[in-house]
């Protein structure tokens, strides 16, 4: 399962030059609200844990700053 999600990252990478984020799937075991709160944890360790640096689209129409993440980036 975790192969075919790395792979599907790739293609994502390929096809929209951004990132996905790719994580064991949670456990159902009948009760949603755990399993959803399992497979946020598991997410957001993923995202906390990525390898190299990744520029983050936040807004389709505001570029923020490549160097800082936090401003909001200009023409040159």
């Amino acid at each position: 399962m975790v192969a075919c999600g790395a792979d599907l990252a790739e293609l994502y990478w390929l096809a929209l030059g951004s990132s996905l984020t790719v994580t064991e799937p949670a456990a159902m075991g009948g009760n949603f609200c755990t399993a959803n709160d399992e497979a946020g944890k598991k997410l957001r360790w993923a995202k906390r844990r990525r390898q190299g640096v990744m520029v983050e689209v936040h807004m389709p129409y505001v570029a923020f700053c490549e160097s800082c993440g936090v401003g909001v980036g200009g023409t040159a």
